[in-house]
Parts: structure tokens; sequence; C-alpha cells
């Protein structure tokens, strides 16, 4: 069911220093629960996903993000997976990372504490740069580390659709759309005005607070999200040694879209983060603060048929601040800031050229420009405190600026009703790396109604971010050069079969990924700096995902993935699980209630370090679930994530010799819905 409403999450767990707001709302919340007419046992109406066959299912999703139009899943070009709301609930997803984790070819890697690295078909790197993230097709991204945040910070509340599209998609997306695309899609307007409220309590002093209001011209999404990290209380820092850095963290985000006439929406996107940065020696705490806003507007006119423009324009600001603090010094150790501005502006037109042909053609302009990236040092992890603090730019162009001027086109021709061909090509003029044409063909061959057979060749390129090339070195002279953007070439074969009750998805894939971008010591040992590896990097795999949808009251979701990943120097990449599984599976055992688990597993994960107490072995993940609803008005959600509590390690891929980072322990959460839909 696509749920027209409002929804605002807040704790019943009680969180010291959680807002009053809070507390005030979760008793509103009750309170109007409680004047709420109909019994358990609501309408199935609600829940029409288990009235209809999978076969039926499978073809009312449609994806956008393999060609920018919609298509049926199955036939897009390229390999993708698709989420909706239903799927959210059935999955028990509460994040992201929780889709991500079931989505066959991507590996999730805890990158210090809490961030995720989203390691896609095999392509390990230390910050999500190698994927781009898109919200209402607005890219989200920073701009000194050029990485995204898929975690806590993004409330699945406000999230209509999530796509995923995986290998080469620089031909549409440009530079960072290396191994992929996420795409989400926020909650429609709505017919008639609609609100509702969910509040969400969890051990770890989770408490979470959310809200929407729609109408057919304006939707209003807040939330608030105030928790600690569930790890162990032995926890060890990424030195090896016992720490004592806090664990509490807190997430805010204001949505606004509207439509103030027909074809132009209006957005902005305001995030507050506040978290531990990571686990540093006993004697120091690290923490970042992010306040990125994102201004953006999209106009949309006419038809395919007649033809359709498109046209978006985005400003964001980025303000962050990365600061240690030590012990010693009673206060503030480092302060680092990360603040400057993107802009751009993409028009892209499409056009059916009679019954068989499709054309699409864009243009689009983005830049990048530093402001203050200015870093302040009080003390050095060498020379301990210091006489007189140092202070200086991150960047060796304080005022840097880049610039990126780009044209695309797509082709495709439905030679016959069981045959389609995709052409696709782009071109990057760079103000720093120069020229570069990323191109993908793909084939998508449906001989009968249960099957489809693809075919697509690709190529990608990722250009390097401001860290990467003009980072200032300490305590070295060096003047490391200018790192050559990194390039991949892929070849996918995807093979898929639907029954009425099934459904299988194979895909075959071989990567060639060349100029990786590596950190490198430099001369004297003093700092690292980032330069291109002279190897090729070979990622091979097989990726599967099976739908069963037996009877009315069952649905069973099986993703494997095996990767074989080398390079020609050292042989198997390290940090990679070789396979990778998951089992979700949901059953309806009274109408409008469901309960199901979630099951994933990762064989064994070679790490580098020397450190004995932080395996990074193979492991099993069980998260159960059950939800419904009580009423018309009211529904309810109850799990447990990691209900064996394992005790699991991620091994460290941004310092290799660094100690292990712990996943994080069980946790208990529940989660009630209140919904006013004014009638639509």
């Amino acid at each position: 069911m696509t749920l027209r409403i409002f929804r605002a999450r807040v704790t019943f767990l009680g969180r010291r220093g959680a807002p009053v707001f809070s507390f005030l709302f979760s008793i509103f919340v009750v309170a109007l629960a409680s004047t709420a007419i109909p019994a358990l046992g609501a309408d199935d109406a609600d829940y029409p996903f288990a009235d209809m066959s999978l076969k039926e299912l499978m073809a009312l999703k449609v994806f956008s993000s393999a060609s920018l139009t919609p298509t049926q899943i199955s036939k897009a070009p390229g390999t993708a997976y698709s989420f909706d709301r239903e799927d959210f609930e059935r999955l028990g997803a509460r994040r992201l990372d929780d889709l991500l984790r079931l989505t066959p070819g991507i590996q999730l890697n805890q990158y210090r504490k809490r961030h995720n690295a989203i390691w896609a078909r095999g392509v390990v790197d230390r910050y999500n740069d190698k994927m781009t993230l898109f919200i209402d097709r607005i890219p989200v991204r920073s701009l000194y580390y050029g990485h995204f945040s898929a975690g806590e910070n993004i409330s699945l509340e406000n999230i209509e659709k999530v796509e995923i599209l995986l290998g080469p998609a620089s031909s549409l997306y440009g530079a960072n759309a290396f191994g992929g695309v996420i795409s989400l899609t926020t909650r429609n307007f709505s017919e008639s005005s609609s609100i509702s409220a969910t509040s969400e309590g969890a051990s770890n002093n989770r408490g979470k607070a959310a809200g929407l209001y729609r109408d057919e011209w304006l939707t209003v999404f807040g939330s608030h999200l105030a928790q600690d990290a569930s790890y162990s209380e032995d926890r060890k820092s990424f030195t090896g040694a016992e720490t004592v850095q806090p664990l509490n963290e807190d997430h805010s985000w204001l949505y606004v879209k509207a439509k103030p006439f027909e074809g132009l929406t209006l957005i902005a996107n305001y995030q507050q983060n506040n978290m531990p940065f990571l686990f540093m020696a006993p004697t120091q705490a690290a923490f970042i603060e992010e306040r990125p806003l994102t201004l953006a507007a999209k106009y949309e006119h006419g038809d395919i048929e007649h033809g359709r423009l498109e046209v978006k324009i985005h400003y964001s600001i980025h303000d962050t601040m990365e600061y240690y603090t030590e012990n010693s010094l009673d206060g503030v150790s480092y302060t680092e800031n990360q603040n400057g501005q993107t802009s751009g502006a993409t028009a892209t037109y499409f056009k059916r050229l009679g019954e068989r042909h499709n054309i699409t053609l864009g243009a689009s302009v983005s830049q990048g420009r530093a402001e203050n990236m200015d870093y302040s040092l009080y003390w050095h992890y060498k020379r301990g405190l210091l006489d007189t603090p140092e202070s200086g730019s991150l960047l060796s162009d304080p005022q840097a600026v880049y610039n990126d001027y780009a044209a695309y086109a797509q082709y495709v021709w439905n030679a016959s009703d069981s045959l389609s061909v995709t052409l696709g090509g782009r071109f990057d003029g760079y103000s720093v790396f120069g020229n570069h044409l990323s191109y993908r063909s793909a084939m998508v061959w449906t001989p009968s109604e249960e099957q489809v057979v693809k075919l697509l060749y690709g190529t990608a390129i990722r250009t390097p971010v401001y860290r990467e090339y003009l980072k200032v070195m300490e305590d070295s002279s060096f003047v490391p050069p200018v790192p050559a953007p990194e390039g991949m070439r892929t070849i996918e074969v995807g093979y898929s079969y639907q029954w009425d009750t099934a459904a299988l998805g194979l895909t075959a894939f071989r990567n060639f990924f060349e100029h990786y971008i590596q950190e490198t010591s430099t001369p004297n040992g003093g700092d690292e700096y980032f330069s291109n590896s002279g190897d090729e990097w070979i990622m091979s795999g097989l990726e599967a995902l099976l739908q069963i949808h037996p009877t009315h009251d069952l649905h069973v979701r099986l993703s494997a993935t095996y990767i074989d990943a080398e390079r020609a120097d050292t042989g198997k990449l390290p940090y990679l699980a070789q396979l990778t599984g998951g089992l979700a599976v949901d059953y309806q055992y009274l109408p409008s209630h469901f309960a199901g688990f979630t099951l994933y597993h990762y064989s064994d994960r070679k790490d580098t370090n020397d450190y004995t107490d932080d395996d990074s072995g193979a492991f099993f993940m069980l998260s159960v679930t059950a939800f419904g609803r009580i009423t018309d008005r009211l529904g309810y959600s109850i799990g447990a994530d990691n209900l064996l509590d394992e005790r699991v390690y991620d091994p460290a891929a941004d310092f290799s010799s660094r100690h292990n980072t712990e996943k994080t322990r069980r946790e208990i959460w529940l989660k009630l819905e209140y919904s006013l839909d004014g009638g639509n």
C-alpha cells in the first residue's frame, strides 16, 4: 500500500538529552490511537501485495535509473534492483543499509564507526566515492571527500522507492557513477491533505521522531534521531588500545517539496548530523558535525510521444567540521573545516520516433568551490602538545574550483517485440582532468513471456576529489603529482525467468579496473598521498536473486553473490568476502498481521593487521520483525536486529594495519504509526 500519511517517530524508551518534543509527541500519538474505532484485523486492502501473484507484483515494478525513463524492472538495461514501501515493511528495514545488505553484488564494510562503505562488485574503497547517490534525481555528495552517507541520516519514512543500478553508469550520470547508482525517490504529493505520526523506541537509548505532511502541492518531512551505538563495553580503538570515546549521536533531517504549478517542483534538503567519527586512543575522541543544505528546482514538460523536457538546477552548501578532543588538554586538540559549495544544471530531452525508436539527449554543467577548509592543530600524535598551535588549509589551493561540462545521448531501438538495443555515450570536459568519453551498449531479448536475456558492455571513470589531489602534506616537503581518473570496463550477461509464484534472476559480470587511486607513503614516511596504481584489478562474479511467493501468505527472498577479485601484483584482494548471501521470509499469520526474519551471511574476509582479538571471519546475522495494523489508523512494527547478539568485525580497509571495527550488537525496537489520511 502506498500510504498517504505524515510520519513522526518518537521514543517511548526515554533518552537523557532527547528533545522534550519527542516525549510530548509520543503522548499525543497514544492519545490519538486510543480514539480509533476499528479493531485488530483491519481490511486486507491495506496490504494489496498479499493478494497478488508474484508475476503481477513484478509487472507493477518499474525502474527509471537504468535509462532515465520508466521501464519494467526485468527489462531494464543492466542489473537493476528496486525496493518500495511495501518491501521496507516486509523486510523489517529501518535504514537504507538494511536494504543494501539484501542486494546481490553489494558488501557493506564499516569505515571507522557507524559509516558503511558500499563496495559494489568488489570495488573496495575507503569512502563512498565510487557510486552516486541521488535523492529525487539530485546528487548528494560531500565536497572534500567526494562521498556520501547512507545510514541513519536518511529516514526511510520519507522514501517512496529505492533503485539500485549496478555496473558502469557514467554514460548517463558522469564520473562518480563508477560502480553504479543508488537513487531514492521521496514521498509523493497527495491529492488531498494527509498527515501521520510514527514513534520509535529501542534499546541502546534509541529514540526517533519524524513527521510528514502532504497535499497536492506541498510535502514537508522532518525527523530527529538520538541514540547510542550498540558496541561492547570492551571495544577497542583503531589502534587496538582501550577507548572511552562516547557513543551518542544524533541526526536531524528537514525535507520540503513544493509544486507551485504543474511541472515545477522546488526542493529544500537540510540535515544536521553529529556523531563520533572513529575510536581513537584512550586519551582522545573524534567527532564530526555536518550541516549540508541543498536547494533544487525541477521542471518537466511534455510527454515522450511529442517530446519531453526535464530541467534540473541544484545548489548545495557544505558545512562540515571534524574535531578531536584530548584529555590532557581538557578541550579540543584538532579541528578542520570542510566547507564549500557545489552547483549544477542538467537539461534532458526525450522523444519517441515512430513505434520502435527512442532518443535521449542531454547536457549538464557542474561546479565545486572550496571555501573554508582550514585546520588548527594543538596536539600532535608524535610530538604531543604543541607550544604554538599550527594552522593552515587542508588544500594546496585553498580557493580551488573545478568545473565539468558534459553532453550525453542515448538511443533505444526496439527492433522487435522481443528485442531492444540501447546505445549511449557521454562526453565530459573537466577543467582539471581533461576530456573523457564514457559509453554503454546493452541488448535485452525476451524470447518468451517468462524469460529475459541481457547483455551489456560499458565503461566508467572516476575523477579524483579534493582530498586526493590537493591534500597538503604533513611533516614532508614532497609535492605529489595529480592522479589520473580511475577507469573501468565491464561486461555483464543476465538471465531471468518468471513463474506465477517465483522469479529467478542471474547475472555474471567481469570488471577490468585500472588506475586505482591508492594511498602511498611520502618518501620520508611522514605522511600519505594519493597516486595511481599501475596494476589492473580484475573482478569476476555471479549474482543471483530468487523470489518465491508460494502461497497467499508467504514471501521468500534469497540472494547470493560469488566474487573473485585479484590484483596483478599481489593476487587476491583482501577485505572482500568471496561469498555473501541473504534470506528474507515474511508470513501473514492473521489478516493484516505479518511476521518474518532476515538472515545474511559473509564468508571469511582477509585483513592485513597483526591483531588477534578482532577476527574478521565468516558470520551470520539474524534479525526478526513483525508488523501490521491494529486499527485503520494505527500500525505497528516490532523487531530485533542481530537477535543472537553476534560479535562481528569488519576489516580495517581504510588503514590496513589498524584494528578492525566492530559491528553493532543486538538492538530491540518498537515502532508505532498513526495516520490521518484525508480520504485519498
